[in-house]
This record gives structure tokens, sequence and C-alpha cells, in this order.
């Protein structure tokens, strides 16, 4: 087995910049990755396969933050919903917080993993900022950290927790939170092209106006719409982008869901990108 040290080095290289650093051809961390995993260097592995071996290592010895992600995209994309409804989206940023994961179907759902390894400073706080945009709240932890969760965590926001077997089990059910959606917090979600879509029908001139004066020239147009309405399209276009984003990880092996979730990918360098998980090293 290797030594916890190690597995954190591990669990460390899948990093949010993995997948940019793969789409170009930067194989460093894999060369380190292969000397961590006790690999021969004159022995050559696929980048996929290495990854899903270091996985496989996480799963069994060392739970980290990203092996959770991937087992909330499986149970819960692939299992409860489907990947052509539903998107999850990693590291959102929801006021002054950024979400672990924040799954959109008919509904907003908001996930703070944490693992075995974490501390539950800031869990507070956190929480509070994604019930300003989620209808539900959910900590996802250890089932070994069950009585802390309980105590700790207000009662309003809903714990799963992860349990030996791999599977989620609900400890507590999240209230509805109800979020009202104001312009301030639409503009915070979505990039200047969402923007665009969303205001186009009212604003056909929009496409002339530069992205840099984007967030001026749909304002006049949002401030006309009701929260409601300004929630149910705001959603929508983030739905569109994590079912965007779908259609990579539906041709990934597993283990690397939880950081494409995260990831925005040309097509071009999600084509190389796809390329570098066929090399060797």
């Amino acid at each position: 087995m290797i030594p916890k040290p190690e597995l954190r080095k591990v669990a460390d290289v899948f990093s949010s910049s993995l997948i940019e650093e793969l789409a170009n051809d930067d194989f460093k961390k894999m060369l380190q990755l292969k000397a961590l995993l006790g690999f021969d260097g004159s022995e050559k592995i696929e980048v996929r396969h290495l990854l899903q071996y270091a996985f496989n290592h996480l799963t069994k010895y060392y739970k980290s933050e990203y092996v959770y992600k991937c087992i909330l995209f499986k149970k819960v994309i692939l299992g409860v919903h489907s990947p052509n409804t539903a998107a999850m989206l990693s590291e959102l940023r929801l006021g002054s917080s950024k979400v672990d994961a924040f799954i959109v179907n008919g509904i907003a759902t908001s996930y703070e993993i944490k693992s075995e390894y974490d501390n539950l400073d800031r869990l507070e706080k956190q929480l509070s900022d994604y019930a300003a945009f989620s209808d539900k709240v959910y900590v996802l932890g250890d089932i070994k950290k069950i009585d802390q969760l309980v105590s700790n965590i207000p009662s309003q926001f809903g714990i799963k927790v992860l349990t030996k077997r791999g599977t989620m089990s609900t400890v507590r059910t999240s209230s509805n939170f109800y979020p009202e959606f104001s312009v301030e917090k639409v503009a915070s979600l979505l990039t200047a092209p969402e923007l665009k879509d969303i205001v186009r029908p009212c604003l056909t001139s929009i496409d002339d106006v530069p992205n840099t004066m984007v967030y001026k020239a749909c304002k006049e147009v949002l401030t006309t719409f009701s929260a409601h309405e300004l929630k149910r399209l705001t959603l929508s276009r983030l739905k569109c982008r994590g079912i965007e984003n779908n259609r990579l990880l539906a041709k990934l092996p597993y283990e690397l869901v939880g950081r494409v979730s995260h990831a925005k990918l040309s097509v071009k360098k999600q084509n190389k990108f796809l390329n570098a998980l066929t090399a060797t090293v």
C-alpha cells in the first residue's frame, strides 16, 4: 500500500489544472504520478490507464474530495437523473463561496463535500451563501463523521454520507429555500454570451454590443423580468452549459468526470485532451 503522504500527492494530481495541462500536452504530472505509484521508469503506460489506476487507489485508501465528486456525478446525474436533462457544475461561485457541486435539473441543489480529511471551518457561511442561490443544500460527508455533521450543521440543511460500500445515504433532507434571483445574481452566474441569449428575444441588437458592455445593455431588459423568471432563465442556461460538458464526459473514463465538470474547453482543446489520454508516458 502507498503511504498516506504519498496518497495525498496522488490526490493532488487531480487538480483543477489537470485537464488544461493535458490539453496542452503537458505530461509532467503524469510522470510524477507514475513514480508515486511505483511504476518502473522504462515501463510505458497510457495516460488514461495511469489515471484509472491512481483513482482506484484513492477510492480504496484515500477518499479525497475529488473521489466524492466523481461518485456524486455517477449516483445523481447518471443514476437519479440523466446526462441529457441534468447537469453538475463544479466550483461555481455562489456569493463569496465556491460550491463543490451545483446540480441543475428542474431545481438547483448545492453540495458541499466534507471528506474525513476536511474540517468544518467556514461551513456555516458557505451553506448560507449556497442557500441564496439554491432550492436545496446538502453536505456530503464520510459516514464516520455522521455524529459531528448532525451536531454542527443547522437543521435546515440536508446531510448525506458516503458509506463504506461507496453508496450515498440520506441522513437528513434539506429544507426548500426558494431563492429569489436579482439581476446582480444573474450576472454573477452567467457569462456574457449566456446573458445575450437571455435578452436576445427582447433586444435583437444585443449581438452588436461588445462583451465589456453586455451587462449594462442587458440590465435594462433584465429588470423587467420577475424574480421567478430570472431564476428560471438562469438555471436553464446553467443546465445547458453543464449538458454541453456532459457530451465530453460521455467520452471519458469515469475517473475524470469530477474535473471535466469544471473545465471550459473549446472543441479544439477537447480533442487535444482526448488525444492526450491515449498518449503513453
